[in-house]
């Protein structure tokens, strides 16, 4: 898993352009509760330094020649060497590109709430979950992007 340790002023950067290959949906997490998962910095080294790292942190590599124009510094770029990671909404924000993606999650959520309090019948009340996610929206800070 990668994870970029970027500030908010360099995501719009990074996601507006169409051509870009980054999508404007993250999620922001805390980096000294990611280090205690696991999370690393990567490796800027070059190419041919590959091998000379322990075959254990070798996912941590990222090629970096900048007299050959390949530096990706800028990414600030962390990788975590498993197959999931289980957040908290109670510690982590999503990231979305525009209110009405927000509210596209938040009603998604309130449909499955619905489906799973019908089979509660009377006491379905009880089974209606809040959302419990936070948003940062890219267009409340000024970050247009076209995502559709």
């Amino acid at each position: 898993m990668c994870f970029s340790e970027a500030p908010i002023s360099v995501i719009a950067h990074m996601v507006a352009d169409r051509e870009s290959r980054y999508a404007p949906l993250g999620v922001m997490i805390d980096k000294t509760w990611f280090f205690a998962q696991g999370g690393r910095p990567v490796i800027y080294q070059l190419e041919a330094e590959y091998e000379l790292l322990p075959e254990g942190i070798r996912y941590r590599h990222v090629r970096y020649e900048p007299n050959n124009g390949i530096d990706f510094t800028w990414e600030r770029e962390w990788r975590l060497h498993a197959d999931a990671l289980a957040l908290d909404p109670a510690t982590t924000t999503l990231v979305v590109p525009s209110r009405d993606v927000a509210e596209y999650f938040k009603g998604e959520h309130l449909e499955a709430q619905q489906r799973l309090a019908a089979d509660f019948g009377q006491d379905a009340a009880f089974a209606i979950e809040a959302f419990p996610w936070n948003f940062l929206v890219l267009e409340d800070l000024g970050v247009r992007v076209d995502f559709g």
